[in-house]
């Protein structure tokens, strides 16, 4: 369970009632990440670093391909349980630059995406909580932020959302694991 902690006035909106932050969902967090994030890759390149992480069974759990008229970046994660096994295949990439540990925090909503979003950037604004990047699925809106602030990050977000009664526990409480049968 998070316990709420507040260090100066300015940290949270003591003003907002349960009635008055915005019902999300849920708040669900990832496993100890690692972002890649690569710099106006070449496409053909990208797409080989992929496909052999692929071949590999090195599992992305987040992926975000921003395209501009004369800039592009890539950034995708990898669980920090697998970093090792990537290394062959990352270790000849230039231009990439690793963030460790991060954590991809999950916010599921019910519509309302928009105003959702600026609740949370206002909440990590206010505690000066770090985004690397965000992006959206159609379930939820993930975050990327440091791992090892993820509690302040759940107090943040707290202070502008309300949660469901009887929500699950944020972090995962197991991990599964896929093996091949001999």
């Amino acid at each position: 369970m998070v316990q709420r902690v507040v260090s100066s006035p300015a940290d949270t909106d003591s003003s907002l009632t349960q009635s008055d932050k915005l019902a999300v969902g849920g708040i669900k967090l990832s496993n100890p990440l690692v972002l890649i994030r690569w710099e106006t890759p070449d496409p053909e390149a990208l797409e080989s670093v992929l496909e052999r992480l692929a071949s590999g069974q090195i599992n992305l759990p987040v992926v975000l391909i921003d395209a501009a008229k004369n800039a592009a970046c890539a950034m995708f994660c990898i669980d920090a349980s697998e970093i090792d096994r990537a290394q062959p295949i990352l270790q000849d990439v230039d231009g990439i630059r690793r963030i460790a540990p991060v954590v991809a925090i999950s916010v599921y909503p019910f519509g309302r995406r928009l105003t959702l979003l600026g609740k949370i950037l206002q909440a990590f604004a206010c505690r000066a909580l770090p985004i690397y990047a965000a992006g959206s699925s159609l379930a939820s809106l993930v975050v990327l932020t440091d791992h090892d602030r993820r509690k302040e990050c759940i107090e943040s977000l707290l202070d502008h959302v309300r949660l469901p009664e009887n929500h699950a526990p944020f972090e995962p409480e197991f991990q599964v694991r896929y093996q091949e049968r001999s």
